[in-house]
């Protein structure tokens, strides 16, 4: 608890205050002051009780009161003033401190001081008013400088104690006026609201037991006296800024730039009033505010405005209307108030300046808020480029993982879900109690809750809180619609035994084994042979994911998968190997290398002119979430599914159906894309083993190394005279730390666009775009009327990024193609 005692001296006394010199207490009769109740002390420096150091100071002008009426009219004082170390030592100064103002040499003063205790974020404030016989600035620039100050002495006995001047004669900034109080020539008038008197505010960033001190000092004479008043000395409680919200509008639809709105009420629980108020709302994926304008992963600004003052206890409703800006899937973020978010004014408790609220935008269902829930857990996953965990094509396994499960619960749960084949679970696969129950006796929506909470608690256990609180909003919201309680706990354990099902099923995948060492071929003199990003790094990324087990096409071995049932005719996996690249002694080959050194640097170089546009700058920007702070690129193309999904009101099953067809589609491409880049001479055999003649020029021996390593190293000492060897060549984007061959960003962006034309083709065109959003550029919406051609730009996004050649992409593109064909013929399908 704070404690100072007698700060206003109401007690009529100094009583709690030690006192040295000449001291009292006053009230309105003296002239001047008090600033607040009816009582006020006075330091002088009238009345020296010791001999003064110098005994040639003389009095300067008749027009002021001299010493000697001064000395009489203090009398009925106490003891008057004393010498500037006894001063120094009462207030726990070093000898000579006082003179250290530069005011000149101190004679003699008064003072008072008392022990107070704070707790850290406190402010004590007092009132002071200075009065003084000593000619002012405005009377004479070269009068002596008599002064009042005041000191801190910290708690512990290595700390100095602290001095602050609170005025002097000299100081011009402080404006003085002729004193009525008959002893003093002239006072300061800084604030006519409590009698002239300034204030002063201290701000103590730790607790503990102080001591504050006040005097008032003549100095270099003794001939004209001054004096300080101080009253209501204060220990208060900052502003302490609180924000709730009253009310929540979110757009009512799902496209970038919706408008909204929200009400908020700020309040200042503090002592004092605040200044300057920022007020700030922020969409977030989260629950941390991370703003970064310019930053990929930034949080959005929706809306800011500035409160002039708060007084103490005071609140305020504050209406934030908004255009929705996209940051993240639509069926769960965060809208964050702030108050004072950059923490600008100090405050008692700095923890409690936001309010946040997790949020779905409208039209959203239980499905497409668990998928939502989904990918902010993957964006929340902390790690690095080297932790499988922490990567695209990780997050591509676990979506499909995930996305099964779900689908798997909605469709023994809701009314026609049967009539599609199943992923992983079937009815007969339920235990028997629940098995036996109808979909209209078990909540769908409870059974899509808790297998997405029983999955995502395992894959990404680090958001289980946030988990809970999407489970009993769900919950929550099947109640409110009308369903039993008994119908929503069936729900529950039927989703729970589905989650856990799928989980014990892909346990043995091979995913967590998929970074284990390759072992790298002898370079053996070839130059033509990747090798991983920097020095440090003995492997590349995953190199094993190749050997994971499959959602839907058979898995490398050629071994079909033991969980999805699977329709129609099934193939081996190399029939959706790439096609192969060209070769390095290939003219396509030198060709595709000019190209990418001429649009894929970083900045000019001494050899290299880049002729890279603006619009491609921005594509190569936009796809390319592949920093941690994003859900990946996997995730940017479910995000398009969710949002479609929303505005054009797809119900639970079919929701479910497509998710679960994008993930399968998304992992079976990271699998097949990761076991091209370190197996690349399967292209060859894939075409061998089909019967399709193997064209001239084209084939990798090895790892195909990033166009940066052919730049710096290799061109200018192949085959070919239209190759530039450019060693300063830098890519706009970094390498990646796994091969060129073939691009994890194109299998994805193909696999993706053709499970989106599957469901929504018939409504995109050129008269009806989609749009797109990125988390990289915050704010930015590309549109395309076709999916094909989002899926095309993302290819190429890769060699304006500079970190692959044009053939990467476009035959890991028409990989990803083929993968999601074979996903729509054979998962989730209708039973016929």
């Amino acid at each position: 608890m704070a404690k100072l005692k007698n700060g206003g001296f109401e007690k009529g006394s100094l009583k709690n205050w030690k006192t040295l010199g000449d001291t009292s207490i006053e009230t309105a009769s003296f002239g001047a002051g008090p600033s607040e109740g009816e009582f006020q002390a006075l330091l002088t420096t009238f009345g020296s009780s010791f001999t003064a150091k110098s005994s040639n100071l003389t009095a300067r002008s008749s027009e002021l009161i001299p010493s000697s009426e001064s000395t009489l009219k203090a009398s009925s004082k106490s003891s008057g003033a004393v010498s500037d170390s006894d001063l120094e030592d009462f207030l726990s100064l070093d000898t000579g401190t006082l003179d250290s103002l530069n005011n000149g040499n101190v004679i003699q003063g008064s003072a008072i001081k008392q022990k107070l205790k704070v707790k850290a974020g406190d402010v004590v404030t007092f009132d002071w008013k200075f009065l003084t016989n000593e000619l002012t600035f405005d009377q004479n620039p070269q009068t002596f400088n008599d002064f009042a100050f005041y000191t801190i002495d910290p708690p512990g006995r290595r700390t100095e104690p602290l001095l602050f001047e609170l005025v002097d004669t000299d100081q011009s900034s402080e404006p003085f006026i002729t004193s009525q109080t008959g002893l003093f020539a002239d006072e300061t008038d800084i604030n006519p609201n409590i009698s002239g008197f300034g204030t002063e505010t201290i701000f103590f960033e730790k607790g503990g037991n102080y001591t504050i001190g006040f005097g008032v000092v003549d100095a270099d004479d003794i001939g004209f006296d001054s004096g300080l008043l101080i009253d209501n000395v204060q220990i208060k409680r900052p502003p302490d800024l609180t924000i709730e919200f009253l009310e929540i509008n979110t757009p009512d639809e799902v496209t970038p730039n919706s408008p909204g709105s929200v009400t908020v009420r700020v309040t200042n629980e503090g002592d004092l009033t605040a200044e300057d108020i920022d007020i700030s709302l922020f969409a977030s994926v989260n629950k941390v505010i991370e703003f970064n304008p310019n930053g990929a992963g930034s949080d959005a600004q929706l809306a800011n405005l500035t409160i002039d003052t708060l007084e103490a206890s005071e609140f305020q409703d504050i209406l934030l209307p908004f255009e929705q800006v996209v940051v993240g899937p639509p069926g769960a973020f965060h809208y964050i108030a702030s108050v004072d978010p950059s923490n600008s004014i100090a405050e008692t408790n700095e923890g409690n300046n936001e309010a946040v609220q997790l949020v779905s935008l409208p039209g959203t269902n239980a499905v497409i808020d668990w998928s939502s829930t989904f990918l902010n857990a993957v964006q929340a996953t902390p790690g690095s480029t080297s932790d499988p965990d922490s990567t695209p094509p990780f997050h591509a396994i676990n979506s499909g993982i995930f996305h099964s499960a779900i689908f798997d619960a909605v469709r023994l749960t809701t009314e026609g879900g049967e009539n599609y084949t199943s992923i992983f679970v079937d009815r007969a696969d339920l235990p028997t109690k629940l098995a036996t129950l109808p979909p209209g006796k078990v909540s769908a929506e409870a059974a899509v809750a808790s297998a997405a909470f029983t999955v995502l608690s395992e894959i990404y256990p680090l958001e289980t809180q946030q988990y809970l609180k999407q489970l009993r909003i769900t919950i929550d919201e099947a109640i409110a619609s009308g369903q039993s309680a008994r119908s929503v706990a069936l729900g529950q354990k039927l989703g729970a035994f589905v989650g856990e099902a799928v989980l014990a099923q892909r346990a043995k995948d091979g995913r967590f084994k998929a970074q284990s060492q390759l072992d790298l071929p002898p370079i053996d003199g070839s130059k033509y042979i990747w090798r991983p990003t920097t020095p440090e790094e003995t492997t590349g990324l995953l190199p094993g994911l190749g050997f994971v087990d499959t959602f839907a096409i058979p898995n490398l071995e050629g071994n079909l998968k033991t969980g999805p049932v699977l329709q129609g005719e099934t193939f081996g996996f190399l029939e959706f190997f790439p096609e192969p690249v060209p070769a390095f002694d290939s003219p396509e080959y030198a060709a595709e290398l000019i190209e990418v050194q001429a649009i894929g640097g970083a900045a000019d170089t001494a050899v290299t002119e880049i002729t890279r546009t603006a619009e491609q700058e921005e594509i190569a920007a936009f796809w390319l979430n592949d920093k941690l702070v994003t859900s990946g690129p996997p995730g940017q193309w479910t995000q398009v599914a969710q949002e479609l999904a929303t505005s054009q009101n797809l119900d639970l099953l079919d929701s479910a159906r497509l998710l679960a067809q994008m993930g399968t589609a998304l992992g079976d491409s990271a699998i097949t894309a990761w076991a091209s880049k370190y197996y690349p001479e399967l292209a060859i055999t894939a075409l061998e083993v089909q019967g399709i003649p193997v064209p001239e020029g084209v084939g990798l021996t090895d790892t195909q190394p990033r166009p940066s390593t052919l730049i710096n190293f290799i061109a200018g000492t192949d085959s070919f005279d239209e190759t530039i060897q450019d060693p300063d060549w830098e890519p706009l984007f970094e390498n990646p730390n796994f091969p060129d061959y073939t691009s994890g960003h194109a299998t994805f962006g193909g696999s993706a666009s053709v499970i989106l034309d599957a469901f929504f083709g018939d409504i995109i065109s050129e008269q009806t775009p989609v749009d797109i959003t990125t988390q990289e550029i915050i704010g930015l919406v590309r549109s395309y009327g076709s999916f094909e051609d989002a899926a095309i730009d993302n290819t190429l996004s890769r060699v304006y990024a500079g970190v692959h050649v044009t053939s990467s992409g476009v035959v890991a593109q028409e990989a990803g193609e083929d993968i999601a064909t074979f996903v729509i013929q054979n998962i989730a399908q209708p039973i016929v």
